[in-house]
C-alpha cells in the first residue's frame, strides 16, 4: 500500500481556504442583498431562520399545507 498526499504545501493550502473563505463571505453578501439586507449577511441569516419553521416542525408544516391544499380544492370543485 502506498502513501498517499496532498499535493500541495501548506502555504499553498491555506492560499486555497483563504480564497474560498471570501468566495463563500462575497455569496452570502451577494444574497443578503437580495434580500434587502445589504451586505449583512448575518441580518440576512437570522431573517430565514425567523421566516421558517424550526427543525422537527417541517412534517408538521408539510401536512398542514397538504390539508389546506385538499380544501382549497374540494372547495373549488363543489
Amino acid at each position: 500500500m502506498g502513501f498517499e498526499f496532498i499535493p500541495y504545501s501548506a502555504q499553498e493550502m491555506i492560499a486555497l481556504g483563504e480564497r474560498e473563505l471570501a468566495w463563500g463571505e462575497a455569496e452570502m453578501k451577494k444574497a443578503a442583498r437580495e434580500m434587502g439586507c445589504g451586505d449583512d449577511w448575518h441580518a440576512a441569516l437570522a431573517q430565514v431562520e425567523a421566516d421558517h419553521v424550526p427543525p422537527g416542525a417541517q412534517d408538521e408544516l408539510v401536512a398542514q399545507t397538504c390539508h389546506e391544499a385538499i380544501a382549497f380544492v374540494k372547495g373549488t370543485i363543489s
